[in-house]
């Protein structure tokens, strides 16, 4: 292994009792619904609030709105953020997809950060060649 992926990350093999990793099929699965759960849900929401607020002022049903909408993205973005390597500004700001990240978790196939080495070791999984690792 070179570069980030051999920093000296302990090796060792799926042991029995442990499930292994989830397919690309279910993981894709669970990243959709995330996205579904956390998007167009909302929005639909907020859409509704917005357009059937008594409060009688559409600068009020548009701020409730918009607050409907983004607060299940940030409370689940902020409570996933350390676990999918990601700090709390980068969850809104970079173009990562954290959501396909989070449908892997307790595994990861993505390099440790710097700060991260010791808190994983590397799953070998019989008869696959993937990249996985798991918290210690």
């Amino acid at each position: 292994m070179t570069g980030i992926w051999g920093l000296g990350i302990p090796r060792r093999p799926l042991s029995p009792d442990e499930r292994p990793p989830r397919s690309r099929g279910a993981r894709t699965a669970i990243a959709t619904a995330l996205w579904v759960g956390l998007l167009p849900l909302p929005c639909a929401a907020a859409y509704t609030i917005g357009h059937t607020s008594a409060v009688g002022n559409d600068l009020t049903s548009a701020i409730v709105a918009l607050a409907v909408f983004l607060t299940p993205y940030a409370v689940v973005s902020t409570a996933l953020a350390d676990n999918v390597s990601l700090n709390k500004r980068d969850m809104f700001v970079k173009r990562t997809n954290w959501m396909w990240r989070a449908a892997y978790l307790p595994y990861r196939d993505w390099p440790p950060l710097s700060d991260e080495i010791g808190r994983w070791t590397r799953i070998d999984i019989p008869g696959s060649d993937l990249r996985v690792f798991r918290r210690v």
